[in-house]
């Protein structure tokens, strides 16, 4: 006759594994949240990035970048290439001595912080400073 052992249970590590999965269960609407924030965000990052590409194509080609402010889905040309911004989302460009900072905003109430670049820095490059 061979014994076997009983399965035993143990009721603690049981309660432990279910409470995990419960708070897992609940994060979910936070993790969702996040990642729509993100999804909404890119495109306004994404058009900051450009417009800081093209303020260094401008200050290369006619010696300085272009103040300007365009609104959701408007267009520029700057240095040779036209742009349009993403729909929803407005760009800002100011210009000083030195060089030029560019902010971008979304429909939806997020600002991306201003960065500036030296006229011959190169976004692609830098990720420029905080505007001071």
């Amino acid at each position: 006759m061979s014994s076997r052992g009983a399965a035993t249970t143990s009721w603690p590590g049981v309660a432990l594994i279910g409470a995990v999965l419960v708070v897992l269960v609940a994060l979910v609407p936070l993790v969702l949240a996040v990642d729509d924030r993100a999804d909404r965000q890119r495109a306004m990052y994404q058009d900051r990035y450009e417009m800081a590409l093209l303020q260094y194509k401008q200050a290369d080609v006619h010696g300085e970048p272009e103040a300007l402010v365009l609104g959701p889905e408007e267009s520029v040309e700057l240095a040779g290439s036209s742009y349009t911004t993403s729909p929803g989302v407005s760009v800002v460009a100011e210009t000083s001595e030195d060089g030029y900072c560019v902010n971008a905003s979304n429909s939806h109430g997020d600002v991306a912080e201003w960065r500036c670049w030296a006229d011959d820095e190169d976004p692609a490059k830098s990720p420029g400073a905080a505007r001071p």
